[in-house]
C-alpha cells in the first residue's frame, strides 16, 4: 500500500503520517511526501498511482484542485482525501468529479483517519479495532 501526502507544509505531512502509522501495520505500507503538485506528479509518473492520497487545498503554484484535475485520469482507483484549513464546501462538486472521496478540515483527527481507512476498505491493514 502506497500513501502519498501532498502538502506544502512539512509539519502537516509528518503529523498525518504519524497518525496513519498509529493506525496501520505491516511493512508493505509506504509513505511518500510531496511538498507540492509538481513533486507529486513526478512521483506518480515514476511509481504509478498511490492507494491513498492526501492533498492540501492551498499550495503555491498549483492548488490541490488543479493537481487532482491533472492526475485523476492517471489514478482513477486512488482514494483521494482533500485537506483544508478553509471552508471548501462550495468546491464539493468539482472535488467529487476529480476523484475526491473525502474532505477533511485541518487539523485532521485520528478518528477521521480511522473512519476513512475503514470506509475505503483498508481495514485489514489497520492495527486498532
Amino acid at each position: 500500500m502506497d500513501i502519498l501526502l501532498v502538502d506544502d507544509e512539512r509539519l502537516v505531512r509528518i503529523c498525518t503520517q504519524s497518525m496513519l502509522e498509529e493506525l496501520l501495520t505491516g511493512t508493505d505500507v509506504s509513505y511518500h511526501h510531496a511538498g507540492g503538485a509538481a513533486q507529486a506528479r513526478a512521483w506518480i509518473a515514476e511509481h504509478g498511482a498511490p492507494s491513498l492520497g492526501f492533498v492540501d487545498y492551498k499550495m503555491p503554484k498549483c492548488s490541490g484542485i488543479e493537481f487532482l484535475l491533472q492526475v485523476h485520469p492517471l489514478c482513477p482507483e486512488t482514494v483521494w482525501v482533500f485537506l483544508s484549513g478553509y471552508d471548501v464546501s462550495a468546491e464539493a462538486g468539482p472535488l467529487r468529479r476529480c476523484g475526491v472521496r473525502y474532505i477533511l478540515a485541518k487539523p485532521v483527527s485520528l478518528e477521521d483517519l480511522e473512519r476513512i481507512l475503514r470506509e475505503s476498505g483498508f481495514e485489514k491493514e489497520m492495527r486498532r479495532c
